[in-house]
Protein backbone atom coordinates (compact mmCIF):
# COMPACT_ATOMS: atom_id res chain seq x y z
CA UNK A 1 0.00 0.00 0.00
CA UNK A 2 2.27 2.78 0.67
CA UNK A 3 5.65 0.60 0.28
CA UNK A 4 8.08 1.67 -2.51
CA UNK A 5 6.58 5.10 -3.12
CA UNK A 6 9.46 7.76 -1.99
CA UNK A 7 11.81 9.95 -3.17
CA UNK A 8 10.90 11.20 -7.04
CA UNK A 9 8.01 8.67 -7.80
CA UNK A 10 6.37 10.34 -4.58
CA UNK A 11 7.70 13.56 -5.67
CA UNK A 12 5.49 13.32 -9.37
CA UNK A 13 2.68 12.13 -7.27
CA UNK A 14 2.80 15.24 -5.28
CA UNK A 15 3.35 17.69 -8.33
CA UNK A 16 0.66 15.60 -9.72
CA UNK A 17 -1.86 16.00 -7.03
CA UNK A 18 -0.90 20.20 -6.68
CA UNK A 19 -1.76 20.42 -10.23
CA UNK A 20 -4.76 18.74 -9.73
CA UNK A 21 -6.10 21.20 -6.91
CA UNK A 22 -4.80 19.41 -3.42
CA UNK A 23 -3.36 21.46 -1.67
CA UNK A 24 -0.56 20.77 1.49
CA UNK A 25 -3.37 20.91 4.08
CA UNK A 26 -5.47 18.24 2.46
CA UNK A 27 -2.62 15.91 1.71
CA UNK A 28 -1.22 16.07 5.53
CA UNK A 29 -5.19 15.02 6.54
CA UNK A 30 -4.75 12.25 3.95
CA UNK A 31 -1.62 10.96 5.78
CA UNK A 32 -3.31 11.24 9.38
CA UNK A 33 -5.72 8.98 7.55
CA UNK A 34 -3.51 6.55 6.14
CA UNK A 35 -1.48 6.53 9.06
CA UNK A 36 -4.71 4.84 11.00
CA UNK A 37 -4.57 2.11 8.04
CA UNK A 38 -0.65 1.59 7.15
CA UNK A 39 0.57 2.68 10.40
CA UNK A 40 2.67 5.41 11.24
CA UNK A 41 5.74 4.46 10.59
CA UNK A 42 4.71 3.62 6.64
CA UNK A 43 3.55 6.90 6.41
CA UNK A 44 5.67 8.79 8.08
CA UNK A 45 8.43 9.16 5.48
CA UNK A 46 6.07 10.19 3.25
CA UNK A 47 4.30 12.94 5.35
CA UNK A 48 8.20 14.18 6.29
CA UNK A 49 9.34 14.36 2.12
CA UNK A 50 5.22 16.32 1.71
CA UNK A 51 6.53 18.80 4.46
CA UNK A 52 9.59 19.43 2.69
CA UNK A 53 7.61 19.70 -0.77
CA UNK A 54 6.04 22.58 0.44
Amino acid sequence: MCDGVLGERLHAHLERAVRNGVDQHALEVLMVLLSLYAGQARTSIAAEEIQRFF
